[in-house]
């Protein structure tokens, strides 16, 4: 059966069935009422702020109610054709005798409007309400709605612009709506969102931009400027759901994330930027895993809680992401780059140029402070500060407090400054350990504890709490003592060619040593103090004294820091490379070198970039 067209204009002469211009409908709900499943409603420009209906079942009226499967398009574009809704008549605002604008369902489709003026019943009650959610628009079942603005808009509870149920939003724009929670869009039952900016929306509690919520999912999309009292100023993404090559820019949250990941939301190849939050402008919480992958986390400023990056506690894992020039500050001046509290990953990443600053206790972790467990690896962390000032700044690179695991780690050019007042020294430049944490397989080099008192340029353990296990210790250096380390338990590790301004133990200070290159000799089992002969990039070259001096016990990981076998000729080499054997050596060699060098610029050009 061949599809009916109704038409809508201000100046139409309003006969039903609305068939043609001349006869068109001067109110939308009428011709919608008028048509059948498979029919379109076509609308010329001009404002539409009478006629509605109330949807089936609920209390609110919408100007707009379409409950058949229709297409509803306009004729000159969202610019030029606006559907109006109303504040409630006795309040001026919420209330029961507000107007939404639209409300879509069974598989109808919305196009080329501007939503504007709608409000929905007052907060309270059930967030699940449908009367108090969506003052733009509220949809389900199949629904699709493009090329429409969606703006000045308020709900009572949920979506001050669009709530989508098992619908598609697409090429629109969301901007200046309120709510109480999501401010902008809520996407929920596996809804999709794609190429859609939302901008400058408002939620009193949590969400100011977005929420992607049971297996739904955001692409292409910007979300910029939105604002949440609580968290997720930008978005929220929950159970399953994914945002994908999003950017989410310059939004603000009171306390956590201008992307609050929970329970399995995944984001991939998005940008995380110049957001304003408590902290962890990428924040991910205790509950079922949540990954971010190949995500740029830059110049976001976190002012309370610290990690202003990204935050994983107890769940969350960042992979091949960029962690870049976020600044800490305020109470909790804890990870410029990264916070990990009780557990979370962060894993072939690069943490870089990141700082830390604290007012109320010492600033830690300038890359990344881990707090009761997580896991790094296969990471480079440099060029990260842990600032002091009315306190010290420890651990540049990364502090680990109470447990946490530091693995496989390229750690350089980080820097720890004391307290401006000099009464608390800056401590571990490149690792800061206190109260246990394990450090394997790292290079630290050119790593330094500035100004004075300054202590541990490589790595520091006031407590002798840290388990340090091949790693290598070069290169680094203290304003006072400890150029390379200062405490902590090391096993075979390399710790040589570190310095001080002061000549004191410029290598190293206190600690306990067994199967270690250092100078001068320390005391404990199988420790040597011979020149270790490096090659480029502190590879062990032939006839290394550290070559299978090592001992097994403390080896549990499977490869060195370049990928090679880790232990070869059945006894562990010292430091964090293994060397092997002439000619099964040269072939690999060279393989691992060409990978390393590769990955090194990589890295160096995301520093540059």
């Amino acid at each position: 059966m061949h599809a009916a067209t109704n038409y809508v204009a201000l100046t139409g002469a309003h006969v039903w069935p609305y068939t043609n211009w001349v006869t068109a409908s001067t109110n939308i709900q009428d011709a919608v009422d008028a048509a059948v499943d498979g029919d379109w409603v076509l609308v010329s420009n001009g404002e539409y702020r009478t006629g509605g209906a109330v949807a089936p079942g609920h209390m609110l009226m919408n100007r707009v109610c379409v409950t058949n499967r229709i297409t509803l398009a306009s004729v000159f574009g969202r610019e030029a054709t606006v559907i109006v809704g109303a504040p409630d008549l006795f309040t001026g605002d919420l209330g029961s005798n507000a107007v939404r604008c639209v409300y879509l369902t069974n598989h109808a489709v919305l196009t080329g409007f501007t939503l504007s003026n709608g409000y929905t019943r007052e907060e309270g009650g059930s967030y699940y309400d449908p009367n108090s959610q969506g003052g733009g628009l509220h949809g389900n079942d199949g629904v699709v709605i493009s090329d429409c603005f969606v703006t000045c808009n308020h709900a009572g509870n949920w979506a001050g612009g669009l709530y989508v149920s098992s619908g598609g939003l697409y090429a629109s724009r969301v901007r200046s709506n309120t709510s109480l929670m999501i401010g902008g869009v809520a996407l929920i039952e596996g809804s999709t969102m794609a190429l859609v900016e939302v901008v400058a929306n408002v939620a009193r509690i949590s969400a100011g931009g977005i929420v992607c919520d049971n297996a739904s999912i955001a692409l292409d999309s910007t979300i910029v400027a939105n604002t949440a009292s609580n968290a997720g100023g930008g978005a929220i993404v929950d159970v399953d759901s994914v945002m994908q090559r999003c950017l989410i820019a310059q939004n603000r949250a009171l306390a956590i994330g201008a992307v609050w990941a929970i329970s399995n939301g995944t984001l991939f190849d998005c940008t995380i930027v110049s957001n304003i939050t408590g902290g962890g402008a990428l924040s991910f919480s205790s509950g079922a895993g949540g990954v971010a992958s190949n995500c740029y986390v830059e110049y976001n400023r976190a002012n309370i809680y610290g990690g202003a990056g990204a935050l994983l506690n107890e769940a969350g894992t960042l992979l091949y992401c960029v962690v870049r020039s976020n600044f800490t500050e305020g109470t909790y001046g804890w990870g410029g780059g990264v916070w990990i509290s009780g557990g979370g990953q962060v894993i072939n990443s690069l943490i870089t140029g990141n700082r830390t600053q604290s007012s109320a206790i010492n600033a830690r972790g300038g890359g990344v402070y881990m707090y009761a467990g997580g896991m790094v690896s296969n990471c480079t962390i440099s060029g990260n500060i842990a600032v002091g000032s009315t306190y010290a700044g420890t651990g540049g690179g990364v502090a680990i407090e109470n447990g946490g695991t530091v693995s496989h780690c390229f750690i350089s050019g980080n820097e720890a400054w004391p307290s401006s007042s000099m009464l608390n020294p800056a401590r571990g430049a490149g690792v800061y350990v206190v109260g246990g944490g394990a450090v394997n397989n790292c290079l630290i080099t050119g790593n330094q504890a500035q100004y004075r008192p300054a202590y541990g340029g490589g790595m520091a353990s006031p407590d002798n709490s840290a388990l340090i296990a091949n790693c290598t210790i070069v290169g680094n250096h203290a304003r006072d003592e400890a150029g390379g380390v200062d405490g902590g338990q090391l096993r075979n590790s390399i710790v040589y060619d570190n310095s001080t301004y002061i000549p004191l133990n410029q290598n190293y200070r206190g600690g306990t040593y067994e199967y270690c290159c250092a100078t001068p000799l320390p005391g404990g089992a199988g420790n040597i103090s011979n020149a270790p002969l490096f090659m480029a990039d502190y590879e062990l070259a032939p006839g290394s004294p550290c070559i299978d001096s090592g001992t097994n016990a403390y080896v549990t990981w499977d490869t060195d820091l370049a990928g090679k076998p880790r232990i070869v000729n059945a006894i562990v080499d010292m430091g964090a490379y293994e060397a092997l054997p002439e000619p099964a050596a040269s072939l690999l060699v060279l393989c691992i070198l060409a990978c390393k060098s590769h990955i090194q610029q990589r890295a160096a050009d995301e520093i540059n970039a």
